[in-house]
């Protein structure tokens, strides 16, 4: 429990992952006995209320003033991912040179629509700590006089810009020769990381604040602290020196479930389940999940095994139907099927992954495009699980994959011995004691002055 209460405020793009990774860090602040806020538009002001942290709404005039749409903004998501090929066969190189447009037409001025609200919010209302997790973000959300904290939710290359490290959202590995690397490097520059750095000075231009010196490459980060998730045993401080009084990482931000009867996930077909059968979690994303031919193939391929699925079928469940051997939904509460399956077979999504180890399960990582990569490439680097191309493997690859993580008992221990040393480490907690030790100093300053 925290000294004193403080109100805090997040701000995150309209993505699930970094809703959910700001949810999770945001409930061990809530149990800390700090009032949580998140400002949020209309449509996912549910999903922060579900949760039981207050919103402060946001209110999109593009949308109201556009034509009717049956479409939420995840179904419109996925469309625009595979408008742009993310969800095809196409090379990391191909995905990122598809990035610039996909980025400017999606991201660029969702910040700038909302500043001015954001600004009157802040005007009104005292918080003692902004957390921003979003790659261009409402330049008023540090206009105020307030300590701020950057969330990368993101695999952390992106956010420790080395080039020791391979480059951000690539597949190269890290003992892989850096001169391999020198393309992609310069096209990520040119397509990506000066499109954010240039749009974020502007939109500090455009509404009055001075553009802050910095030789960040991509984000700007915090001065006073930038969190990102990834376990120590992956940690990438066996390449690089990481200034931890700049970054501080989270094992993971796992978010939890709201279970009012406290019972563990109730599997539809236990009781034809034998006592030896081993049970498997299967979901590419929110996103990934939109690639329906995908899923097609692996529930076909998955049918004909001897072990048992539960599905995140996603936004196009309708699309496709499960097999005899599995069950799912739409949604399905992720972590508390975590804790009962045998292995999960994953996009490779930031999120996701961590909440696996947390749970101390072998992965198959199957990535299809930005930050899934690195996890794919990771989990070979560090012997605890497998990594299959979503768009080029034959089918008795996957069958093998899944019967080796399932029977290799390396796999198992190590995941089992880094969901140990998480709950031990209770990093979360850690990095809320540094949060409040930055607000209790900048108090004093202020007090001092």
């Amino acid at each position: 429990m925290a000294k004193s209460s403080l109100r805090i405020v997040f701000y995150t793009t309209e993505l699930v992952g970094p809703q959910n990774a700001c949810i999770g860090f945001a409930q061990t602040l809530n149990d800390r006995g700090h009032d949580v806020s998140f400002f949020t538009t209309t449509e996912s002001m549910p999903k922060y209320r579900k949760f039981g942290f207050k919103c402060l709404e946001l209110k999109n005039d593009d949308d109201e003033k556009s034509a009717p749409d049956d479409m939420d903004s995840v179904s419109k998501f996925v469309k625009k991912l595979a408008k742009y090929g993310f969800l095809s066969d196409l090379t990391p190189l191909k995905k990122l040179r598809a990035l610039g447009r996909f980025f400017e037409e999606t991201f660029a001025d969702a910040s700038r629509k909302f500043n001015s609200q954001i600004k009157q919010y802040l005007q009104n209302e005292h918080f003692d700590l902004i957390i921003i997790d979003c790659e261009i973000f409402p330049s008023s959300l540090i206009a105020v006089n307030r300590p701020w904290i950057y969330l990368f939710c993101s695999h952390p290359i992106g956010l420790f810009q080395s080039d020791k490290l391979p480059p951000f959202i690539s597949d190269f590995a890290t003992n892989s020769d850096p001169k391999t690397w020198e393309i992609f490097r310069e096209e990520l520059e040119r397509i990506f990381y000066s499109i954010v750095r240039n749009e974020q000075r502007k939109l500090f231009e455009e509404f009055g604040l001075p553009s802050t010196k910095s030789d960040d490459q991509f984000i700007m980060l915090s001065p006073y602290l930038n969190l990102y998730q990834y376990p120590k045993e992956l940690d990438y401080d066996d390449v690089i020196d990481i200034d931890r009084n700049r970054f501080f990482g989270v094992d993971t931000f796992c978010h939890f479930e709201m279970d009012k009867d406290g019972q563990q996930f109730e599997i539809p077909f236990r009781d034809r389940m034998k006592s030896d059968d081993k049970l498997v979690y299967l979901s590419l994303g929110s996103m990934g999940s939109g690639s329906v031919e995908l899923m097609k193939r692996l529930v076909r391929i998955l049918a004909k095994t001897k072990h048992w699925y539960l599905v995140s079928k996603g936004k196009l469940h309708d699309q496709y139907e499960l097999a005899a051997n599995m069950w799912g939904d739409i949604y399905v509460p992720q972590t508390r099927i975590l804790s009962i399956v045998d292995a999960a077979i994953l996009h490779g999504g930031n999120n996701g992954f961590t909440e696996a180890l947390y749970h101390g399960k072998p992965v198959l990582i199957m990535p299809m495009f930005y930050d899934q990569y690195h996890n794919g490439v990771r989990v070979v680097e560090k012997k605890i699980g497998l990594t299959l191309n979503p768009f080029r493997f034959e089918d008795h690859e996957l069958v093998e994959a899944i019967d080796r993580l399932l029977s290799d008992d390396q796999f198992r221990n190590r995941a089992e011995k880094i969901a140990k040393n998480i709950s031990e480490r209770r990093s979360k907690e850690e990095a809320c004691k540094k949060i409040e030790k930055i607000v209790e100093e900048f108090v004093d300053s202020k007090q001092t002055k």
